[in-house]
């Protein structure tokens, strides 16, 4: 092939070049449009350009702090964790598990601010210092572009408070130890004279058996040896499958999150083997009778607080009922049924 030949084919691949500019200069002269006066849809969280970052800040202050000492105890971090899956495109939170889109969450909760190994974070992110205190993280989580204006994460944010506190005690969980709760505010110690105290956990002396007496007006007691054998075991086998995320109860099945259930009704508190108790439930003693059961799952972190279990509880009689029957099938021999309560 000549050059003459050569010629043609260049200057033909340039000729195609030249045309394409051309049209597409063309075709944004006839089809631009100017930017719209007013977004047809506002993402929350995002701030727009011409807001300052003062005003943005007062927006997310002008939110009431709820108590996260008796918050995040009754927050359901099941619900959390179905609720933080629509961040698993950008987050991991398991131990060891990578930096994605976004930085690795496990123990973020107590944790310095970018200061994960390996996470290139954004300028804002840094400067921001601190770390993820219960309130920081209730605030990000409501508008993230709010809070630390410049930070790379683009998600919209989570408007209800309650979804908030169910996903920090999701993540509170993600963690060799669960962070520390801060300590309850002045209005829920004392009474508004300054009297005794009116929480329920500091209020409920233990029995000589390890169970918690009922303080006067609490939720009165069901006759187990009748309540249990009327129970739905089927129903609260359903129940029970919110706490699969961090028990087993299968016979020889492995602790998780929390440990092994598997002969759990009447047997001594923290007393399954290999399962790293905390100093609460260890100090608490006693068994685990139907009483104590019954109790502790409406409302685990008052009835023993500083558990590591931070599931929000059954508000409902019946479905404690029905998973303390499920769960006392779980075992070679169900445990004995108390005596009939005297009329």
């Amino acid at each position: 092939m000549d050059s003459f030949e050569w010629n043609k084919i260049i200057g033909s691949v340039l000729g195609c070049l030249l045309f394409i500019v051309a049209v597409n200069l063309i075709s944004e002269m006839i089809y631009s449009a100017p930017p719209p006066a007013k977004p047809g849809y506002v993402v929350p969280g995002v701030i727009a350009s011409t807001g300052s970052a003062e005003a943005a800040t007062t927006a997310v202050a002008g939110e009431a702090m709820p108590d996260f000492a008796t918050a995040i105890p009754m927050a359901n971090s099941m619900n959390g964790a179905m609720i933080a899956e629509r961040c698993a495109a950008c987050h991991d939170w398991t131990k060891g598990g990578p930096n994605k889109i976004g930085p690795n969450l496990f123990g973020v909760v107590g944790r310095p601010r970018a200061s994960h190994p390996g996470f290139d974070y954004s300028p804002a992110m840094k400067a921001k210092g601190g770390n993820w205190s219960y309130a920081d993280l209730f605030q990000f989580l409501k508008q993230p572009q709010v809070f630390i204006p410049g930070t790379k994460m683009t998600f919209g944010g989570l408007p209800r408070p309650q979804d908030r506190l169910d996903v920090i005690a999701f993540l509170r969980m993600q963690a060799d130890m669960p962070a520390p709760l801060p300590p309850p505010t002045p209005a829920t110690n004392q009474t508004a004279s300054g009297g005794a105290p009116t929480n329920v956990a500091s209020a409920t002396p233990p029995t000589a058996g390890g169970a918690a007496a009922a303080p006067p007006g609490a939720e009165p007691l069901p006759d187990f040896a009748t309540a249990i054998p009327m129970a739905d075991a089927m129903a609260g086998a359903m129940v029970a499958e919110q706490c699969a995320v961090c028990h087993d109860w299968m016979k020889g099945g492995p602790n998780k999150i929390g440990p092994n259930l598997f002969g759990v009704v009447g047997r001594p508190r923290a007393s399954h083997p290999g399962y790293d108790y905390s100093p609460a439930m260890k100090a608490k003693g006693g068994s685990w009778t139907y009483a104590d059961l019954f109790q502790f799952l409406k409302q685990p972190q008052v009835f023993i607080p500083g558990t590591k279990m931070t599931f929000g509880g059954l508000p409902r009689p019946q479905d404690r009922l029905n998973v303390i029957a499920f769960l006392r099938m779980q075992a070679d021999m169900p445990a004995p049924l108390p005596p009939p309560a005297r009329k």
